[in-house]
């Protein structure tokens, strides 16, 4: 990421005092270093520990194969999990460390209201979205279904593998299915990572929630803020755990 090799040239060689002084006078440095560490990590950055603004510096200049990674059209917030809800085809579960424009758009497309869940979207989205739509009706008009069911050879049997009137297949294992298998097994670690991201995120605002009803002066926005995001996660941590259910079936 361009941004992340400009950010080390400029503050590459600061010391740690300088460091420090920046962190706690310079709004734009903290606005800059924030912005960075959210898109390389996909972590929230807790902005009350001063250590941690130093951790997050620090994750910035040592973040590895940094020269590998590209801008993307779409990305999903932190702790986001897009589930297909129309075929419920979890190939197509993914998270922000696996979305590709193609799963964008599908997800945007047959489920709209994931909107929400993006924290960028392409200036020309809704263009992308009719073409979209537009390749998908012309798929479906070019489907036949024939040879779906497999044609009938020489010996009464079905030549795509199926079981003939012997009960026996004479098909070998395709590479579909070992492939199939290796995406399952992906698709599973990509949930599980899932539900643990979205434990972490409930943990953290249930503790922001904490300290907002213990501070000595109240505050009822922050304490409300607090609440939403406890709800947000809660909901966010139920629909991966399903995910997660629905694939180790």
């Amino acid at each position: 990421m361009k941004e992340i090799l400009s950010f080390r040239d400029k503050y590459g060689k600061l010391t740690r005092q300088e460091l420090r002084e920046k962190i706690k006078h310079e709004h734009a440095f903290r606005q800059e270093l924030e912005r960075l560490y959210v898109r390389a990590t996909g972590l929230k950055l807790n902005k009350s520990c001063s250590d941690c603004w130093m951790d997050a510096y620090i994750v910035l200049m040592t973040i590895k194969q940094i020269t590998t990674m590209q801008e993307k059209n779409f990305e999903l917030k932190a702790g986001a999990l897009l589930i297909d809800v129309v075929n419920h085809d979890n190939a197509k579960l993914c998270t922000c460390h696996n979305l590709t424009d193609e799963l964008a758009l599908y997800h945007l497309k047959t489920n709209p209201a994931c909107r929400k869940k993006f924290s960028k979207l392409p200036d020309n989205i809704e263009e992308l979205l009719a073409d979209a739509g537009t390749l998908q009706s012309k798929g479906d008009d070019t489907e036949t279904g024939e040879g779906q069911n497999g044609t009938e050879g020489e010996n009464g049997t079905e030549e795509n593998g199926e079981k003939g009137a012997d009960g026996d297949s004479n098909a070998p294992q395709s590479g579909d299915d070992a492939q199939g298998e290796a995406e399952h097994a992906e698709n599973l670690k990509v949930a599980k990572n899932a539900v643990s991201q979205a434990k972490r995120n409930l943990s953290l605002w249930l503790n922001k929630l904490k300290e907002a009803e213990e501070a000595e002066v109240k505050d009822e926005k922050r304490i409300a803020e607090a609440q939403a995001k406890v709800k947000d996660a809660e909901a966010l941590l139920a629909e991966a755990t399903e995910a997660l259910t629905k694939l180790e079936a």
